[in-house]
């Protein structure tokens, strides 16, 4: 009798240990969003998943209508599209639903996505277009414009992505972060203070970093230095990487148009940002007016900049 009595115990306690190991939905499931593309001259193109370029760089063709869908998680994904003559679509299409048009020869110019139900808890939805005459646009996210509205610009390829969200940050899209703890300032302060860091300092292309040992020159030098001596780390590219302009806060680092040029975020106050870079004209600038936030594009003394390829959060 009493071995059945612990036989039955064990039992018990082995069903609750099972239940309680049980991942949720959101950890077990990985989900993948699929799309693909009419393209002048090339029909309908094949479906393609998870940030790969759908469409055609180089060669002029314009994108002239999009399907896209998830799977993985229950949920949706929707999109509008604006067309050339006509402007933004009626309604968000959706569950693969056509989005632009067919037959016409009319261009997609921009697009936004987004994410609904079940999926935009856990995940958002990231993409980047490559435009006519401009080249690939940063990312953006979540409803944001990619592309390009009143400049008759063909979008010529897209890429689409899901970032799962990190649920114990705090920091969201479209929030004016400050410059941030007091220990952060001091170093900030101390960096464009010191001898060979300040504003005005000759800081050439050719210049190497002066405390840092990343492999890098230029105003990517200068941004290696702000973090060693700021965060006490040696990679410019070692803290936590977003796509979005509207996510910049205190203490990032800014690569543009594929490293074309790198500056950092010494503070955020509303849309303006307070920044230092190096091999701006040959020397190091440091400004609270030159760069600011817009609609998810970066600014440089009011007109749109280059487009961000890719930010690194350091605090």
């Amino acid at each position: 009798m009493k071995l059945k009595k612990i036989i039955s115990l064990v039992l018990t306690i082995a069903t609750m240990l099972s239940v309680c190991a049980l991942p949720s939905v959101a950890d077990a499931a990985t989900p993948t969003v699929t799309y693909k593309a009419h393209v002048q001259n090339r029909g309908t193109l094949p479906e393609v998943k998870n940030g790969a370029i759908c469409g055609t760089t180089g060669q002029g063709l314009r994108m002239e209508a999009i399907w896209i869908k998830i799977s993985g998680m229950s949920g949706s994904i929707e999109y509008n599209t604006h067309i050339q003559n006509r402007g933004w679509d009626t309604r968000y299409r959706s569950n693969y639903e056509m989005g632009g048009s067919s037959g016409q020869s009319l261009r997609l110019e921009a697009i936004r996505i987004r994410l609904k139900g079940e999926i935009a808890k856990y995940y958002t939805v990231e993409y980047s277009v490559h435009v006519a005459c401009e080249g690939w646009h940063g990312f953006v996210g979540e409803d944001q414009i990619a592309g390009t509205v009143g400049k008759s610009r063909a979008i010529e390829a897209i890429r689409i992505r899901l970032v799962k969200k990190n649920t114990s940050s705090n920091n969201t899209a479209n929030t004016a972060v400050s410059s941030g703890s007091s220990s952060y300032n001091a170093k900030v302060n101390e960096f464009i203070n010191k001898a060979g860091f300040s504003n005005g300092t000759s800081w050439s292309a050719s210049q190497r970093p002066k405390i840092s040992s990343y492999g890098s020159k230029g105003c990517a030098a200068y941004a290696a230095d702000f973090v060693k001596y700021v965060f006490g780390k040696n990679s410019p590219r070692g803290g936590s990487a977003f796509y979005n302009p509207d996510e910049i806060r205190a203490g990032d680092v800014i690569i543009v148009s594929n490293s074309t040029h790198w500056f950092v975020v010494l503070s955020r106050n509303g849309n303006s940002l307070r920044t230092a870079e190096g091999n701006w004209s040959g020397k190091v600038i440091v400004s609270s007016s030159t760069y600011s936030v817009k609609n998810g594009a970066i600014l440089r003394n009011g007109v749109a900049f280059r487009p961000l390829s890719v930010g690194y959060h350091f605090q």
